[in-house]
């Protein structure tokens, strides 16, 4: 009985280990392998796990008839930001001669890094923190210029990345060619907000969806909006403007955090803010005469731009409070103290009112 048991399952054990067997033998093998016949894992860091499913993206921004190979990484083994890595497949490295390579085949592939990067223009940051989207544009330079004739590789002279973090953009990064020592020159700009196109959309943004828009221009102005008051939704506005000459390769991003104002982080002006520093920017602003109690204005300005306002402490007692607000009017500099009144709800169905009852020089 015991020698028919021990066969029984020495005849199931064999034909697991020949079912696992033929298994192994019919599952497909992952293949790494890129369309320059080479394993990704064997080019890149360990740590570098690809952002794109297809790995290697053809890309041609250095004004030869060549394709190089932009590669899009998340750093798992770092802060697990987004960086960048442009590949360029050569039958000997640029700058080495002697050796005639000419009609061999591309034998090297050279990374030249995008960002993170140690030289200086590119030692600012990742290309983004949870997602980007990028695209090759063309502007004019003085420098000759050949592209590869390849319907599938994104042409260009320039390269524009967009970072994103929760949805919205908070990186902008430009890269141009500048030559085989050098690599890549880059121009980084950053908010802890979000960028826009607009200083009056502050969710004016192209989506890219892989480097094809229905626009190729260039961008070189963008507007940052960072909030600074929670309660009342109000954000820093900064433009950044990208300066500079791309042949001459001093391309940077210059912010302009001295002129930054103070506007609604929706961009527009609310009817009845629940706070009293939003009811005195939104009068600034809009200069809408039914902010003021028995709508009777007592001052009015003309090209405001507010640098600086103070939220005012509100406890269960406050029926007036003192907004301090720095701004400028008609390019001149306004330092006030703006007194706004709390009318309580009438009903059920009100809410709170704020009313600008008086305003003076501080």
């Amino acid at each position: 009985m015991l020698r028919t048991i021990l066969a029984i399952l020495g005849i199931l054990v064999a034909g697991a280990l020949l079912f696992l067997f033929f298994q192994h033998r019919k599952a497909p093998v992952e293949n790494h392998a890129t369309p320059l016949n080479i394993d990704l894992q064997e080019i890149k860091p360990t740590a570098w796990a690809p952002v794109e499913e297809d790995g290697l993206i053809k890309i041609s921004v250095d004004r030869d008839k060549d394709i190089e190979w932009l590669f899009l990484y998340r750093d798992t083994g770092g802060t697990n930001q987004i960086g960048g890595v442009i590949y360029d497949a050569q039958n000997q490295p640029k700058g080495v001669s002697g050796m005639n390579t000419s009609q061999q085949a591309p034998a090297y592939l050279i990374p030249y890094r995008l960002m993170p990067d140690y030289t200086a223009s590119k030692s600012h940051g990742y290309l983004g923190d949870q997602k980007v989207d990028y695209l090759a544009v063309s502007v004019k330079t003085d420098k000759k210029e050949e592209h590869p004739d390849d319907s599938d590789a994104i042409v260009g002279n320039r390269l524009q990345v967009s970072g994103q973090y929760h949805g919205v953009p908070n990186r902008f990064s430009v890269f141009w060619w500048m030559d085989s020592k050098l690599g890549y020159g880059g121009a980084l700009a950053y908010t802890p907000g979000w960028f826009s196109l607009s200083a009056e959309n502050p969710n004016d943004w192209p989506e890219w969806a892989g480097g094809e828009h229905d626009t190729k221009d260039a961008i070189d102005t963008i507007f940052a909006w960072e909030p600074q008051i929670d309660r009342s939704n109000i954000c820093r506005r900064v433009e950044w403007r990208l300066q500079g000459d791309q042949d001459q390769n001093t391309l940077q991003f210059e912010s302009d955090y001295e002129n930054g104002d103070l506007v609604f982080c929706q961009g527009s002006e609310p009817a009845e803010p629940a706070f009293p520093e939003a009811q005195v920017l939104a009068y600034l602003l809009d200069k809408n005469k039914e902010r003021w109690q028995d709508e009777k204005p007592l001052v009015s300005f003309n090209h405001v731009s507010v640098r600086d306002i103070i939220a005012p402490e509100i406890t269960v007692s406050t029926t007036t409070v003192g907004v301090l607000v720095d701004f400028l009017a008609d390019g001149a500099l306004q330092r006030m103290v703006w007194q706004v009144k709390m009318e309580p709800p009438t009903d059920l169905k009100s809410s709170v009112h704020w009313r600008i009852v008086d305003v003076y020089n501080r």
